[in-house]
């Protein structure tokens, strides 16, 4: 590889530590309405998601709310709405290690 590669470009935004990330999952089987967008900042306990239950009475009108436990930025979800119970929805980058998290699992626990 030849050439100049040019300057180092300014970063987009503080690096977080891995075991800051809180990774949210379905409670269980059912349909998933994000109330966040991929870059959004989130604060701790505000709402990401919410589980729809399409078995609920009237069918559809069970909700529970998905709530981040750090405050961060949304950097991945999930494309399918329809989620497993456990499945990992979507994650947020967090500031500050995550006292659930397990030690060396890196984006995975």
């Amino acid at each position: 590889i030849t050439g100049d590669p040019g300057p180092i470009p300014v970063p987009r935004c503080e690096p977080t530590p891995l075991d800051g990330v809180d990774v949210l999952t379905a409670p269980a089987a059912g349909v998933l309405v994000y109330r966040k967008q991929l870059g959004d900042a989130v604060a701790a306990g505000e709402v990401v998601a919410e589980w729809v239950d399409l078995l609920g009475n009237p069918p559809g009108m069970a909700r529970m709310p998905i709530c981040s436990a750090t405050h961060g930025r949304l950097f991945a979800r999930m494309t399918e709405r329809l989620a497993r119970p456990g499945q990992k929805i979507c994650k947020v980058a967090g500031a500050e290690s995550l006292s659930h998290r397990q030690a060396g699992k890196l984006l995975e626990d």
